[in-house]
């Protein structure tokens, strides 16, 4: 019987074993850096813009899965098939149920799907009323790079904020 862990391609000797997991190791703690780095700067974005905004529960831009409630307090209320949704603040931590169903096969899928979607349509706000010129495009790269989206609050902390009064892309 051939043992392939002997001898051959899949050779392994402790020098071998040892380069790897350094490799793997070294990638966790950059992986773990970045996500640190674009944690806290997410954070200081967040509280900065909800503070401007006179939210008394800026703190929570510090706490995790809590700091969504900062994007929901700027954003206000959102109109989702003509049925306004008003104190997202609270109501947007019903995304985070949705992801809960999400673990179901197909209907979950669906939700969390959809819960996505809202997501971004309300995130697309929140960017319209920080920088109503930049909006669409901090949209899209935060879809497509997510590790973007904490750079784009951060850059976006000093500005005014604007006005959601011509904001017109509703589902």
């Amino acid at each position: 019987m051939l043992n392939y862990f002997q001898g051959g391609f899949f050779m392994l000797n402790s020098a071998a074993f040892a380069a790897a997991f350094a490799v793997f190791a070294g990638m966790i703690l950059v992986m773990s850096a970045v996500g640190i780095v674009c944690y806290i700067v997410a954070a200081l974005g967040l509280y900065k813009i909800c503070k401007d905004a006179g939210d008394e529960y800026a703190w929570m831009a510090w706490v995790p899965f809590l700091h969504i409630h900062c994007i929901g307090y700027v954003v206000g209320e959102y109109q989702f098939f003509k049925k306004t949704v008003p104190n997202l603040q609270w109501s947007i931590f019903l995304l985070y149920a949705a992801s809960v169903v999400s673990a179901l096969p197909l209907i979950g899928w669906l939700v969390g799907l959809a819960a996505m979607v809202a997501f971004y349509f309300i995130l697309h706000k929140f960017y319209y009323i920080l920088n109503a010129q930049r909006a669409a495009m901090y949209l899209v790269l935060s879809i497509i790079l997510p590790f973007t989206m904490p750079f784009f609050i951060f850059a976006e902390r000093n500005t005014a904020l604007g006005s959601a009064e011509d904001y017109n892309y509703v589902i």
